[in-house]
C-alpha cells in the first residue's frame, strides 16, 4: 500500500480519497473505479479518468497500465499489483485490435442476475467474450436488458437497473445449466484456465488463451449452421452453431461447449465425427470454410496437433470419395498427398504409356483392383501406387514376351503349321493378348525354354556323321506318311529316347539332325503299338507259317483284333500285342514244352496217342499245340504216381 504521495484531482491536492470501498475478490478494476467515484460522491468516474488520462469509454474497457494503477493506488490505498491483476492490460498489452475484439467485450458488459442480488459489482471474468456462464450459480450470463433488449453499460450495471427502461437486472429470467453437463464443464475449465489453474484441461497443451480463442473462433465459423453434437441444454431445446448470433450467450455457451467436446473429450474421435457430419450436411460454402479453417491451422505452429488430425481426415475422406473431384482447386496439399498414395486413370495412362482401353481391361480382368468412388453421375477410380506399379510392370512384361505365330515360325525356322502342332502338344505356349482378342500370340519365353531343353540333350555331330544323319526337314519329308510329326521328334529328343545332334547355337530347329535307324525303330514300335502286327509279323513271332496261322484263325484258335479288306479284295489281319501275349499265355508248342518241362518230345506225342491230352491243331495241320493248363495238369498227375519196379527172373 502506497501512502503519503500527493495526487491532484480537479486542482486539489489529495493524498488519498476520503472513502475507499473494499475491493471484492473477483471484481474488475473498471468496476472498482466506478464504485470508488460513487463512494466519494462524484457524479461519474470522469474526474478519476481524466486524472489518469483515460476517457470514460476507455475506462470501461478495463485496460489500465502500471502507471494508471499507481495513481489509482494513491487514491484508494489498494496495492498496485492487486489493481493491475484486475486489469486486462497484462493480457492485451501486445495484441492487435482484431485479437482484442475477439477476446474482450468492448462496448457493453454482461452479468449474472443472482450475483447482482448482493453487492452491485462487475466481475473480472464478465469482460471476456468466451465467458458466458456464472460457475457459482450455474446460470448463463445476460448481456442485454431482458425487458428492452438494449446493451448494458458498466454504469447501468452498477446502478442495478436499465438506464433506458428502468428494469432491475436482478429480476432477469435465468437459464440454469446442470453441473453434470458438457456446457457447465466447458465453462468451468475455461474459468480455471483464465484464473491461472495449471491443473485444468486447457492447461494440458501449451496454447495460450488467445490461441484457444482463435482456434475456437475458426471452429465456430466452420460448423456454422450445424446442430450441436452434445445433449441439449434442456429437454426439447436443440441449439445450432450460429456464428452471427454468438452475442446471444445461450448460443455462445452451446457453441463453446461443442468445440470443447471436440477438442477435449475423446479426442480426436469426436472431432472426426463432427467433421464427417459437416461434410454430409447441406451447409453452404463448404470449400471456402475448409480453406479458411486450414489457413488458420497453418498460421500457427501451436495448432500442429490439430492440423495433423485434420489433414489425416481430409486424406481419408478423399480416399473414400467424400470430397469433390476438383479437390486440387481448393485443397492442393491434400490433393498432392492423395497423389503420393494413389493413381487415377489419367495417371496410369500418362505415367506408364497405357491406353485407356488397356486400363479398363486391366480393371475388368481383375489385375487392377481400384477403389471405386461413385460421386453423383461421376465415377472416380483410385489405384494404390505400390500395387498398381507391380501389376502394370507384370502386365507390360507379359505383353513384351508375346510374339506372333509368324515371328515364332521365322525364329524356329519351321512352318506356321508346325507351330500349331507344337502348340497343340503343349511344347510351346500360346497366349491371348489382353486387348487384341482376335489374334493369338506365342510366349517367347516358352520358345527359349524349348531351345534350352533341346540344347541340353543335343550333341555336336562329327564331320563324318552328317552324311549318315537326317536333318529335321528330311526326316519329316521322308517319313511324314508314316505319321512322323515335328512334335514327336522334339519330345523324343528332350526325353532322351533318341539321339539328337545340333549345329550352331541358335534357336533354328532346321539345324537339328537325327540317326535314321533310330527313327525307323521308333516308327516301327509306334506302328505296332498303334495298329498291331500283320499276319506275316505275327506268324514270325508265334513261330508258325502264314498258312498255318491262317488255318488257326479259321479254327478260332487265335482271333485277330482287326480284319480289313483292301481295295483289291485282299483280306488283311492285324494282331495287337495283347492278342499275341494272350496266345503265348494260353498255348505252347511241343518243342517249347519239351524244353520248358524237360520232357521228351516223343513222350508228348505218346500222350496224344494215348488220348491223355488233346492236340489243338489236330485235323488242321501237322504241328502240335497244347493248352498250357491242360499239359501242366497232366504232367503234375503223372509225376505224383509211384514209379513201377522192374522184377528180374533168374
Amino acid at each position: 500500500m502506497i501512502i503519503g504521495k500527493t495526487s491532484w484531482i480537479g486542482g486539489i491536492p489529495i493524498t488519498s480519497l476520503l472513502n475507499t470501498p473494499i475491493i471484492h475478490e473477483e471484481e474488475s478494476l473498471a468496476g472498482f473505479v466506478y464504485r470508488l467515484a460513487s463512494a466519494n460522491y462524484y457524479s461519474s468516474p470522469k474526474i478519476i479518468a481524466d486524472h489518469i488520462n483515460l476517457t470514460l469509454w476507455d475506462l470501461q474497457q478495463n485496460v489500465f497500465d502500471k502507471n494508471m494503477c499507481k495513481e489509482i493506488s494513491y487514491l484508494s490505498n489498494v496495492d498496485i499489483e492487486d489493481l493491475y491483476e484486475r486489469s486486462y492490460h497484462p493480457i492485451e498489452e501486445y495484441m492487435d485490435l482484431k485479437i482484442k475484439k475477439l477476446l474482450f467485450l468492448k462496448s457493453s458488459v454482461k452479468f449474472c442476475p443472482e450475483c447482482l442480488k448482493g453487492d452491485k459489482v462487475h466481475k473480472y471474468l464478465w469482460g471476456f467474450n468466451s465467458v458466458s456462464m456464472c460457475i457459482k450459480h450455474s446460470l448463463i450470463l445476460s448481456n442485454c436488458c431482458q425487458y428492452c433488449k438494449r446493451k448494458i453499460q458498466l454504469k447501468s450495471l452498477l446502478d442495478g437497473r436499465c438506464s433506458a427502461c428502468g428494469f432491475h437486472y436482478e429480476n432477469s429470467p435465468v437459464n440454469r445449466i446442470q453441473k453434470q453437463s458438457e456446457y457447465y464443464k466447458a465453462q468451468y475449465e475455461l474459468h480455471q484456465f483464465i484464473l491461472g489453474d495449471n491443473n485444468c484441461k486447457f492447461s494440458d497443451s501449451e496454447l495460450t488463451l488467445v490461441e484457444y480463442m482463435t482456434l475456437f473462433d475458426a471452429l465456430f465459423k466452420l460448423f456454422d449452421g450445424l446442430n450441436t453434437f452434445i445433449q441439449p441444454m434442456s429437454e426439447g431445446i436443440y441449439m445450432k452453431f450460429d456464428y452471427h448470433h454468438l452475442y446471444d450467450q445461450t448460443f455462445y455457451t452451446a457453441a463453446f461447449a461443442n468445440v470443447y467436446w471436440m477438442c477435449f473429450v475423446n479426442y480426436p474421435h469426436n472431432l472426426i465425427y463432427a467433421l464427417e457430419s459437416f461434410d454430409k450436411s447441406d451447409c453452404t460454402m463448404k470449400k471456402y470454410r475448409k480453406r479458411q479453417f486450414k489457413k488458420t491451422l497453418s498460421g500457427n505452429k501451436s495448432f500442429l496437433f490439430l492440423k495433423k488430425e485434420y489433414e489425416k481426415y481430409l486424406l481419408e475422406s478423399a480416399k473414400a470419395g467424400r470430397l469433390n473431384r476438383n479437390l486440387a482447386s481448393y485443397d492442393k496439399e491434400t490433393s498432392q498427398k492423395l497423389k503420393i498414395e494413389y493413381y487415377n486413370k489419367r495417371d496410369l495412362i500418362e505415367r506408364f504409356n497405357l491406353s485407356k482401353g488397356e486400363v479398363n481391361e486391366l480393371c475388368v480382368k481383375g489385375w487392377l483392383k481400384p477403389n471405386i468412388i461413385n460421386k453423383g453421375k461421376y465415377i472416380n477410380y483410385l489405384f494404390e501406387v505400390t500395387t498398381a506399379k507391380k501389376v502394370i510392370s507384370d502386365y507390360q512384361l507379359s505383353q513384351k514376351s508375346l510374339i506372333t505365330k509368324k515371328e515364332s515360325a521365322r525364329l524356329l525356322g519351321i512352318s506356321i503349321e508346325s507351330i500349331n502342332t507344337l502348340i497343340q502338344e503343349g511344347i510351346i505356349e500360346q497366349k491371348a493378348s489382353l486387348l487384341n482378342k482376335q489374334t493369338s500370340f506365342i510366349d517367347e519365353n516358352s520358345i527359349d525354354k524349348l531351345t534350352k531343353s533341346i540344347s541340353k540333350k543335343a550333341k555336336k555331330p562329327e564331320r563324318k556323321e552328317p552324311s549318315s544323319l537326317l536333318s529335321l526337314k528330311k526326316c519329316l519329308d521322308k517319313y511324314v506318311t508314316s505319321g512322323l510329326q515335328i512334335s514327336k521328334l522334339i519330345k523324343l529328343s528332350i526325353d532322351g529316347k533318341i539321339k539328337v545332334y545340333k549345329e550352331g547355337d541358335g534357336s533354328n530347329l532346321t539345324h537339328l539332325y537325327f540317326e535314321e535307324d533310330e527313327i525307323k525303330r521308333f516308327l516301327k514300335t509306334e506302328s505296332i503299338q498303334r495298329d498291331g502286327y500283320n499276319l506275316g509279323e505275327a506268324s514270325k513271332i508265334l513261330g508258325f507259317g502264314e498258312r498255318t496261322l491262317h488255318k488257326m484263325i479259321n479254327a478260332n484258335i487265335i482271333n485277330p483284333d482287326k480284319i480289313m479288306k483292301k481295295s483289291n479284295n485282299r483280306v488283311v489281319y492285324m494282331f495287337s500285342q495283347k492278342c499275341v501275349d494272350d496266345f503265348y499265355n494260353q498255348f505252347i508248342t511241343a518243342s517249347d514244352a519239351s524244353l520248358k518241362y524237360q520232357i521228351n518230345i516223343n513222350t508228348l506225342r505218346n500222350y496224344i496217342f494215348d488220348k491223355k491230352i488233346r492236340n489243338e491243331l489236330s485235323g488242321i495241320c501237322n504241328r502240335v499245340l497244347f493248352e498250357k493248363k491242360e499239359l501242366e495238369a497232366l504232367l503234375f498227375t503223372i509225376r505224383q504216381q509211384p514209379k513201377k519196379k522192374n522184377f528180374r527172373l533168374d
